[in-house]
């Protein structure tokens, strides 16, 4: 019913309906009115920081399985998505767990919803596949405050970053972005990034639906085949559209005097350092 009714619509009126909704959750989150959205409990996250200095937000991209991910048993650590698929492969336990986009929390409710000792943060548009528990804190997330639909006009978005969560959370095309936002309201001033490889490929099985791709075979682009496996759902990748925002990010969080380095030997990232995973791993 949704969908008809936005097939006869005009589209600058759905994004103006869109943003004009946001504007209000926005209103009402600023005063603690909206009840999907509990500041208190999302600025006591700020007490899981504890006294770890760096957090380390870990992707999906392939590069990981080149790097042990038991070495940050006894680190901050943020994961994504289907980071559950590999529970037995590591003794890491994630410090938080972020999910933004529909189709990972829609394919993969059933174990997500296994999972209780875990906080989870995630937009509270995904209550109806993360299930409202203690380890749940949803946000007030921001999908519609840049028009992303446009395919040739990537260099021109003009991408938010939050400084406070508790309020709002900006998309920025991958969960990575948000993630970023989180690291930094939580207080760290020293971020790594595993994973994010930026690198896609789409396999010529995979059956194809406007921008929404539901995979038929083993996925070749994450650290594990299952991760957007087969009858897996995910967005076409726009990794040209994922490096402007987390080079937005690292530029905003370096004004901030905030260091970002990656660790993927795969991606270059403007303003984070290409670093060696076990070098560092080494020296501490």
């Amino acid at each position: 019913m949704k969908k008809n009714v936005k097939m006869f619509l005009p589209k600058g009126l759905i994004l103006f309906l869109k943003r004009t909704l946001q504007n209000i959750i926005d209103f009402l989150v600023s005063f603690n009115l909206f009840p999907l959205v509990n500041n208190k409990k999302l600025n006591s996250l700020k007490l899981t920081k504890k006294d770890f200095k760096e957090c380390f937000i870990i992707g999906g991209g392939p590069s990981i399985k080149n790097q042990n991910l038991d070495l940050l048993v006894d680190k901050f650590t943020i994961v994504h998505n289907a980071f559950f698929l590999l529970k037995d492969t590591y003794k890491l336990k994630p410090s938080l767990y972020v999910i933004e986009d529909p189709w990972p929390a829609k394919d993969n409710k059933e174990e997500l919803n296994k999972i209780q000792d875990i906080n989870f943060v995630v937009p509270f548009q995904l209550r109806k596949s993360i299930n409202k528990r203690s380890n749940i804190n949803y946000i007030n997330f921001d999908y519609s405050y840049i028009d992303s639909s446009e395919l040739n006009k990537d260099q021109n978005l003009k991408f938010k970053f939050s400084e406070d969560i508790s309020k709002k959370g900006f998309w920025g095309g991958t969960v990575v972005y948000l993630s970023l936002q989180i690291a930094y309201f939580l207080g760290f001033k020293k971020i790594y990034l595993l994973g994010v490889d930026l690198s896609y490929t789409i396999p010529k099985s995979a059956i194809i639906d406007g921008n929404i791709i539901t995979s038929t075979e083993d996925d070749p682009n994450h650290l594990h085949k299952d991760w957007f496996g087969k009858g897996k759902r995910w967005h076409f990748p726009r990794q040209d559209r994922m490096k402007i925002a987390i080079e937005y990010a690292v530029e905003f969080l370096a004004k901030k005097g905030v260091e970002v380095y990656n660790f993927s030997p795969v991606s270059k990232i403007k303003g984070a350092k290409n670093i060696d995973f076990y070098k560092l791993m080494h020296e501490k």
